[in-house]
């Protein structure tokens, strides 16, 4: 018969620790203790009323959240991820840093309708959330992000809500989403909700969201008329102020541009040369749809690239 025996219970030691243990971890603190102050290995310094402080950055950066955001910027952007990306800006808002702010940003603009469907954006802080909520070029359907910050409400309900709701733009859904979706939760009062409604209506000056087209993007053909014109679409509402164009035939041609379809807007008539480009600029605005027409020719091909520079 064999007997077990439990060291834990020995006396002179503390139960479930280990004597040699012990040892190890005051030989780590003290080893750890001679870094501070101590120009040994150190990589980075504070200057500190004249005084010069060495430190190390490892250490800064596993013990405070700012330290290791602030001396791992590049690593955060670089390992940005959808999961992540909100908790990297609520840290940026919380020590001031506007480039990695930037940054934060522009990645969700990029990745709206992802970082909305994502869990972690009903844990933005509040600052950041309006921050997001409040830029042209965070492009999504508006009632996904009317629902997004539904999710985020009942996380945070002692939150006032009145300032991240003035960052909804109602007019930008349909009135089918107003009536079955915003005003169920009681949100937004009646009013507000007619209001949309009536602005809808006469589609002019709608708070459009639209992503800003940088370098050259060529637009899709969607219908080529059999007299004197052609559609062209652009994938998203976009930010633009350039439309290059290229055409076959030589001759006056009009260009305009639409971001529904409906309401018009022309850019200009201008003689064009068969097979030369010619850039064509104005003040940015919101475009989808560039309608080119031809003067009294048939069987026409044009190209448009759009840019915004």
């Amino acid at each position: 018969m064999c007997t077990q025996v439990n060291e834990a219970s020995s006396p002179g030691t503390t139960k479930g620790t280990n004597t040699d243990d012990i040892d190890v971890i005051d030989r780590v603190e003290l080893d750890m203790g001679r870094l501070c102050m101590n120009d040994l290995y150190s990589d980075v310094e504070f200057l500190v009323e004249e005084h010069r402080l060495p430190a190390h950055r490892n250490i800064l950066a596993v013990r405070s959240e700012y330290f290791s955001a602030m001396l791992y910027e590049k690593n955060l952007q670089q390992n940005a991820s959808l999961s992540n990306i909100c908790k990297i800006l609520n840290a940026a808002h919380r020590y001031s840093m506007n480039g990695l702010r930037k940054k934060c940003l522009n990645f969700m603009d990029c990745k709206a309708s992802d970082v909305l469907q994502h869990a972690s954006f009903a844990m933005l802080c509040k600052e950041s959330l309006e921050e997001v909520l409040e830029r042209d070029t965070f492009y999504a359907p508006e009632v996904e992000i009317f629902q997004a910050v539904c999710k985020w409400r009942a996380l945070f309900p002692s939150e006032d809500i009145k300032t991240v709701i003035s960052h909804i733009r109602l007019p930008l859904m349909s009135v089918k989403e107003l009536l079955r979706v915003v005003r169920p939760t009681g949100i937004f009062d009646l009013d507000q909700i007619m209001d949309a409604m009536d602005q809808i209506k006469t589609t002019e000056n709608l708070p459009h969201r639209s992503v800003v087209l940088r370098g050259e993007n060529v637009c899709k053909v969607i219908r080529c008329c059999q007299y004197d014109y052609t559609v062209f679409e652009i994938s998203k509402v976009s930010l633009i102020n350039c439309i290059s164009l290229t055409v076959s035939v030589g001759g006056k041609w009009t260009v305009r541009f639409t971001h529904n379809m409906e309401h018009m807007y022309s850019v200009g008539t201008y003689d064009m040369k068969p097979n030369v480009r010619r850039d064509i600029y104005f003040e940015k605005a919101f475009a989808r749809y560039i309608y080119v027409t031809a003067f009294n020719q048939n069987e026409i091909d044009s190209e448009v690239i759009v840019k915004y520079k």
